[in-house]
């Protein structure tokens, strides 16, 4: 230790000090954030001169390595080699001037400078940099440094490049030569946490993603390099949500310390880690197996009550409080204390947060709110990551709960501002799934502020505005977000990100193919691996082409308020919001039996353009009701039973007076509605309710939907390209290829033929009909002005798992989930696990397989059968079947009107606040504007004589919803039951269809 003291002594007192004077964007110097470290890749230009500043902003530099190079021109010139490592030791500024003052380190004495806290060498920097800033602010400056000449050298900052990015820290030539892991191994780790803690997930994810690149070439050599990496990464994935990726790393990181030897504290650490993990997914029992497993190592290695025991001690505290098992939580928190007092050390702000969600269980407020205040207090300042938030938020519960309702919502305004700000981070470097995994957790603080104003502030419009303002700002956020990332790909302003994107489309299309394919029986696990590869591959492209694309950019996201919304509202027309959500109960005392989560409402925002400033919040009531009355009306519709159903002759009575009487008031004089449900009332057509007067709301309503009312300002900003003629694809041969049997899958749609020539001749195109209306065709079209689909459509439910007791001797069983890696632990399974039975052979298209929604939705095309029955179509059929993971990537940038003339093709899995993972989300997202889609199956000569009239209508000047509408009445004329005349919707854009010739020649017209 003596001699690491000495050799910092001499590195460091042989520092000179230098200057580089530049202009930084704003955004760019505050990237330079005191603690981090940074790595200057290239050759850089100093100088040694001192003086007054040339430039806005300043480098102050301490190096004991710069070269002084020969200067013709008096500008003192050095430079330091390139891959230097540098921390920011400070920034300072006075208005006019800014200088960051930068520390070079030598790589082996980095560990030294791994602290949260300046120790004694950066303390002296900071102040001697300090002290050369109010000297030399006001001081002249050099002249032969006050040249162009000299500041055009000086251009590109130290350690980012332009967009303020930060270079890796770790690089490939990092290893030591003996083979024993790299120097920088912890500074990335501590650099990656320090990210972490201050919010900046996109920095965090570039800097141990270039790392684990890095080590993984040299995993034989030091396994315990990339482990501790992994786990670092494991980390990052868990605050962005994504389980299943950090329970990848821990499991490849266990596998690889245990190459060494099993117990030892990393080992321990990565069990803790994914205790963590399964705690956060409600897998408490293999949360505790875990803990357990790693406080007996912590406490074989290192001592029955050594240091290192207490973050498991915390842990199994926080996870018995979180069961209600309040004596064990006091048992195994108050251990950890006593340990931490013991070795001096303060209590840390994670064992305070759960002393205080302790005291909050057991109805000690203002203990819990002290503990909070204390965790608070420790954070380092710069702090804005997960556990900031997390204290915030909890003070917020506690604030609420002793009736302190105004700092209560100030806390959760600012929690939830800042989750807001990691969403569109996420957007920068995060695959799509991990985006929806981050929306669903950031939801819960979304449903805590609403249960803080409807039961405290409901009366004060300055707060109801507040709340439809973050309610229409978070409603359809992810979809959002997909559709503008793909609208920008496809746009042709970024065209060297046309290939990852055509790659994309080749991988997801590969994936497609394989899922429902189904396990090759000559080798089923060669088989799986590849797909999981492929799975993987498919994840980081996603992730690449975000990167690229957050890049190549020049708009960044927007925020969605009440009255952009209701400005946006046509006149005369009224926007509705509806909201899922579970209650929060702040003054509940989990030790007295009472449940802070209740069960879920629905909340209903109605916007009109006349009152814009003005929205009004609705209460429709308990969402298990509605739910059922919603499944009941369904099942007396179609007679199909699915979900828990109010089977009540008069639930449909019961549903408009539960979902829509409400609103009346709300919506006045509005005879125009557009409507963006959430939960199952996503699986309601509202114009089939019955109205008061006797009859229908279609009646008196035109009706369209939206996913979100956010939607209305996408489609007006949204340039409109140029689009090619329609193309109609209806009854396709689906025994194309092969030999029809007795008992084919999917029978002829001699309608959908009918259907398909009527509305080719109403469009003035020929239609693609039997085997022309292939997968291949519908692939390569480019932006139809209108895309017709005239066949069956399928969702399929995915295979519940199976409980415990429905086990039985002799069952062949196999795992929900066929992708994911179990860790046995002590010769037992550890890893949560859900079974299913297990077939003899896979059946395509049973949704057995895939457990991705949008591979278990979709269209059936010519040779569908054919694949169905084990047989190969011809090539450009495919398989015949295109999923809504394909329709994804088809090119419908231009498309104005796509229509599924076919059944069910509005359902799939609904998505809290995004709406339904399907066919319906996928077209949207490859850029329709607007899609008319069915909710159940109608007859086939019911959907003719509909889409015939809807598509006359449209001819005839009608806008999208008039026309559907009317056709829809003329339709009730023929056939009054609503299952025949009311299972389409019209979602998106519900204006006139612009490019389609009213003149064009229809002899049977």
């Amino acid at each position: 230790m003596a001699d690491l003291a000495d050799e910092v002594r001499a590195n460091f007192a042989s520092c000179a000090v230098f200057f580089r004077d530049t202009t930084l964007p704003e955004a760019v110097l505050a990237r330079y954030r005191p603690g981090l470290l940074l790595r200057e890749p290239t050759f850089c230009d100093v100088s040694h001169r001192a003086g007054g500043f040339v430039a806005p902003h300043r480098y102050l530099v301490f190096s004991a390595s710069a070269r002084v190079l020969p200067d013709a021109e008096g500008w003192g010139l050095c430079l330091w080699p390139r891959g230097r490592i540098f921390k920011i030791l400070d920034q300072v500024s006075d208005g006019r001037y800014a200088q960051v003052t930068l520390l070079e380190i030598p790589e082996h004495l980095v560990e030294v400078f791994l602290t949260a806290e300046p120790n004694t060498v950066e303390r002296a920097y900071i102040g001697h940099g300090r002290d050369l800033f109010e000297e030399l602010r006001n001081a002249p400056p050099v002249p032969e440094l006050d040249t162009d000449r000299w500041r055009d050298r000086l251009t590109y900052p130290v350690g980012v490049d332009d967009e303020g990015r930060y270079f890796p820290l770790y690089r490939p030539g990092g290893y030591r030569s003996d083979g024993n892991g790299p120097p920088l191994v912890h500074a990335v780790r501590h650099l990656t946490h320090t990210l972490l803690d201050a919010g900046a997930y996109a920095d965090a994810e570039a800097q141990v993603r270039a790392a684990i690149e890095a080590a993984r070439p040299f995993a034989d050599r030091s396994p315990e390099t990339l482990a501790a990496l992994l786990v670092t990464q494991s980390d990052l994935h868990l605050r962005m949500a994504d389980h299943r990726a950090a329970e990848n790393d821990l499991h490849e990181a266990f596998h690889l310390y245990r190459r060494l030897d099993e117990d030892r504290l990393p080992v321990a650490e990565v069990l803790s880690s994914l205790g963590h993990l399964y705690q956060s997914t409600g897998d408490d029992a293999a949360a505790e197996r875990h803990h357990l497993h790693s406080l007996g190592i912590r406490r074989r290695v290192a001592g029955e009550r050594d240091v290192t025991v207490i973050p498991t001690l915390v842990s199994l505290g926080a996870l018995c409080e979180g069961q209600n098992r309040f004596p064990e939580a006091r048992r195994w928190l108050a251990e950890a204390r006593d340990i931490a007092r013991a070795a001096g050390q303060p209590e840390s702000p994670v064992l305070l947060n759960n002393l205080a969600r302790l005291h909050q269980a057991t109805g000690q407020f203002e203990a819990a709110e002290r503990d909070l205040g204390s965790a608070l207090a420790r954070l380092a300042p710069e702090s804005r990551g997960t556990q900031q938030l997390t204290l915030l938020a909890n003070l917020a519960e506690v604030r609420a709960a002793r009736g302190q309702t105004a700092d209560a919502l100030r806390l959760l305004t600012e929690v939830i501002a800042r989750h807001r700000e990691t969403v569109d981070q996420f957007g920068s470097f995060a695959s799509e799934e991990q985006r929806l995994a981050l929306l669903r957790v950031s939801r819960s603080r979304l449903a805590q502020y609403v249960s803080l104003v409807l039961t405290s502030l409901s009366d004060q419009p300055e707060h109801v505005r507040q709340l439809a303002d973050l309610i229409l700002d978070w409603k359809g956020l992810g979809i959002d977000a997909l559709a503008r990332d793909r609208d920008a790909l496809v746009s042709g302003r970024h065209p060297q990100l046309r290939p990852m994107l055509d790659e994309l489309g080749r991988l997801r299309a590969w994936i497609a193919q394989r899922r429902l394919d189904g396990p090759d029986a000559r080798d089923p696990h060669g088989s799986a691996e590849e797909l999981r590869r492929a799975t993987w591959q498919l994840r980081e492209l996603e992730k690449a082409l975000a990167r690229a694309l957050s890049v190549a950019r020049t708009d960044r996201p927007s925020t969605v308020d009440a009255m952009a919304v209701a400005r946006a509202t046509p006149s005369g027309a009224a926007t509705v919001e509806f909201l899922r959500y579970a209650p929060f109960d702040f003054h509940a005392v989990r030790s007295r039996g009472d449940r802070p989560w209740q069960p879920h409402r629905y909340l209903a925002v109605v916007l009109t353009p006349a009152r814009p400033d003005q929205p009004v919040l609705v209460d429709l009531g308990a969402a298990r009701t509605i739910d059922e009355l919603v499944a009941g009306v369904r099942t007396q519709l179609t007679g199909y039973r699915g979900h828990a159903a109010d089977e009540r002759a008069d639930a449909a009575e019961q549903l408009h007076d539960a979902v829509f009487e409400p609103l009346r008031a709300a919506i006045g004089d509005s005879r125009r509605l557009l409507l963006a449900p959430d939960g199952e009332l996503l699986r309601l057509p509202f114009e089939v309710l019955p109205d008061r007067n006797g009859g229908r709301l279609i009646d008196g309503y035109t009706i369209s939907y939206l996913t979100a009312a956010r939607d209305l300002l996408r489609l007006r900003a949204t340039a409109r390209p140029t689009t090619g003629p329609p193309l109609v694809v209806a009854a396709p041969d689906f025994d194309l290829g092969g030999v029809p049997s007795v008992r084919r899958p999917l029978l002829p749609l001699e309608g959908a033929r009918l259907e398909g020539e009527v509305v080719g001749r109403l469009l003035g195109v020929p239609p693609s009909l039997a085997g022309e209306a292939t997968k291949t065709l519908v692939e390569r079209a480019s932006s139809p002005l209108v895309l017709h689909f005239a066949t069956h459509g399928f969702v399929l439910p995915q295979q519940p798992p199976l409980s415990p007791e429905k086990f039985a001797p002799g069952m062949t069983i196999r795992p929900a989930d066929p992708d994911r890696e179990m860790l046995v632990l002590n010769g037992t399974l550890a890893t949560p696990t859900a079974f299913v039975p297990a077939e003899d052979s896979f059946a395509r298209l049973t949704g057995r397989g895939p457990a991705n929604p949008l591979l278990r939705a979709g269209l059936a095309l010519a040779g569908a059968n054919t694949w169905l029955e084990g047989d190969e179509a011809p090539p450009v059929a495919g398989n015949g079947i295109l999923t809504a993971l394909e329709v994804t990537d088809l090119a419908l940038a231009g498309t104005e009107l796509v229509v599924l003339s076919a059944c069910d093709t509005g359902l799939g899995d609904v998505e809290p606040g995004e709406g339904v993972l399907g066919l319906r989300r996928s077209f949207l997202i490859a850029g329709a504007r607007t899609l008319v889609l069915s909710l159940w199956k109608v007859p086939d000569e019911q959907t003719r004589y509909l889409m015939e009239h809807f598509y006359r209508l449209l001819r005839d000047g009608r806008s999208r919803v008039e026309a559907l509408r009317e056709a829809q009445l003329l339709t009730r004329e023929s056939w009054p039951a609503p299952r025949h005349w009311g299972a389409f919707v019209c979602q998106g854009d519900d204006g006139p269809l612009p490019g389609l010739p009213p003149t064009v020649v229809d002899p049977e017209g």
